[in-house]
């Protein structure tokens, strides 16, 4: 490992926020470095956090390193005890692979630190805590948008000021997630279809993976699922969260429209399911 100071340049760490660059190198020292250099590290270092969670560190960590599966699942475990994952979501992300699960953690990390910086900046003088001033910053944005995408195009879904997003819950809507590199002939293949359509379609640039809303038609069942995790692609379970880029989102590239929606159009997930059978047959010939 390099220098304390060559560690804080690294790209692992260019957009973190100052809480985090102190929490996830002193979490890489405290595990790598003698005492001595930790303590070298806390005398020469940024001044502690106001506040953090071993998230923070842990995440930071796992993105440098290759790691165990029992040691991603603690990392997921940690998130979720620091509030920062639903239960459901834990399920949903420990079915991807390791590093995309490190790499959504860490989306969601800077996108909630940046929010929050930019907040407590505003709220200095205001009385007004930097949540308040969040809430109150986006919540109107989020609620107009809300309206729109209940009435226009029968979204069934709700604001989560605490994040600052918009999000629905799987049920009446379902979602099937792939690698981006398949989601783009996916969709061709859905236009190429008689009276073909989209619907729908998010894009989660840092894992490069895309989001197809669907009408939930998928059979429950194992052999389906068992196909489709091969090859990295997961079905929404009913009852997960599934967040819609939002106003006023940090720059991140955390999630963005590939295709937005311009009615109520759904495609049934079975034809997206196929679309993608369709494209790997081409891609994979002998199979």
């Amino acid at each position: 490992m390099g220098s304390v100071r060559e560690e804080l340049r690294s790209p692992l760490i260019l957009t973190a926020a100052p809480q985090q660059i102190y929490c996830g190198t002193l979490y890489q020292h405290q595990q790598h470095r003698t005492p001595e250099q930790v303590s070298a590290f806390f005398a020469d270092g940024p001044p502690p956090p106001l506040t953090t969670d071993g998230a923070t560190g842990l995440i930071l960590h796992n993105e440098a390193h290759t790691h165990t599966v029992d040691q991603v699942a603690a990392l997921l475990a940690e998130t979720e005890t620091a509030g920062r994952i639903t239960s459901t979501e834990r399920k949903t992300l420990a079915e991807l692979p390791a590093v995309e699960i490190t790499a959504e953690l860490k989306a969601r990390m800077v996108e909630r630190d940046t929010g929050d910086q930019h907040a407590s900046a505003e709220a200095g003088g205001s009385g007004m805590d930097s949540t308040q001033m969040l809430q109150s910053r986006h919540v109107a944005a989020l609620e107009s948008h809300c309206q729109t995408f209940r009435d226009r195009y029968g979204l069934p879904v709700r604001v989560r000021p605490e994040y600052a997003r918009i999000e629905f819950i799987v049920g009446s809507i379902g979602a099937v997630t792939m690698p981006a590199h398949i989601g783009a002939p996916v969709k061709v293949r859905l236009l190429e279809q008689p009276h073909g359509r989209l619907g729908p379609i998010i894009s989660h640039p840092r894992s490069k993976r895309w989001t197809f809303l669907v009408c939930p038609d998928l059979p429950d069942e194992t052999a389906l699922f068992a196909e489709l995790f091969r090859h990295n692609v997961t079905v929404a379970p009913r009852g997960s969260e599934v967040a819609l880029p939002s106003p006023g989102a940090s720059p991140v590239g955390y999630r963005e429209w590939v295709y937005e929606p311009t009615d109520g159009f759904r495609p049934a997930g079975t034809n997206v399911i196929d679309a993608f059978r369709w494209c790997l047959s081409q891609q994979n010939p002998a199979t």
